[in-house]
């Protein structure tokens, strides 16, 4: 594909809705294939409160951004892509998602947190009410799939992925020279006191003077290298699958970058849920 892997191309909503419904199962909230993550107290896990506080957020967030679907309407609706074509692309994320709560089911069956007629049983319960894993594990209590022990195992194992998450990020930026070891150090005791994710914090930690504005700047390109990376990984996929070709790829990259909002990092658009959230350390 003739396209530029390393074009800064923030994820707009139809990028973000597009990527986060194609990744990323543990954030997930799919209403017809939407995505929306949580901000600031979502998914910290510490008590059955806020977790269903950051749960009540994903479903409003799915309901004001309409979700994928609305995102591919859009995409039809510019000539980009057509009513099959939109499906098509539906039917792919929707498998990388089942593919996606599979690898996580099954890691939470090697912990011995589940067994597997429980995994079953969440998988089809998933399935049948078409919600994220997140928002169906308040309900897994509910109808006796799972316990309140088996929810704090599984609460703990989604709060240490991403806590791993966001140190990964942290060592990247290090590796980049973005920031500094200590940095790194601060930024994570910042988060694990005052909660929220690496997407929505970095604002506050130049009124923290733990980064300025150069540093800020320099970790929005790269965090906006790395979605216009996913995005290209995506369409690639899409391409390879015969579902769109080539030159419908580099129409939806373009319109995705032309139609950037460049809001602010940590602001959402007025009237949007939120879209890409970054990884989160669990407010202790």
């Amino acid at each position: 594909m003739n396209r530029n892997a390393k074009k800064f191309v923030s994820a707009m909503v139809i990028g973000g809705l597009i990527l986060s419904a194609g990744s990323g199962v543990y954030a997930m909230g799919m209403n017809g294939g939407g995505f929306t993550g949580t901000q600031n107290s979502g998914m910290n896990f510490n008590n059955k409160n806020n977790f269903q506080q950051g749960i009540h957020k994903q479903v409003q967030n799915i309901n004001q951004t309409g979700g994928l679907a609305t995102a591919l309407a859009k995409l039809v609706e510019e000539g980009i892509i057509d009513s099959d074509e939109s499906e098509n692309i539906k039917d792919y994320l929707d498998e990388k998602k089942s593919d996606e709560l599979d690898e996580l089911l099954d890691a939470l069956i090697d912990e011995d947190i589940i067994d597997d007629d429980q995994a079953d049983d969440i998988e089809e319960y998933v399935g049948d009410n078409s919600w994220g894993f997140e928002h169906a594990l308040v309900k897994l209590v509910d109808e006796d799939i799972i316990d309140e022990d088996d929810l704090d195992s599984i609460k703990e194992y989604l709060d240490e992925e991403k806590s791993e998450k966001a140190t990964e990020l942290l060592d990247s930026l290090v590796d980049e020279d973005i920031i500094d070891d200590d940095q790194a150090d601060d930024i994570e005791e910042y988060i694990d006191e005052n909660g929220g994710d690496l997407k929505t914090v970095f604002g506050k930690l130049v009124d923290e003077e733990i980064i300025d504005e150069d540093e800020l700047e320099s970790i929005k390109e790269y965090l906006e290298e790395e979605k216009s990376e996913e995005l290209s990984e995506l369409l690639d996929s899409l391409v390879d699958e015969d579902i769109i070709d080539d030159d419908q790829a580099d129409d939806i990259e373009e319109y995705i970058s032309s139609n950037d909002t460049q809001r602010p990092m940590g602001q959402k658009p007025q009237g949007q849920g939120q879209g890409f959230q970054g990884p989160q350390f669990p407010r202790r």
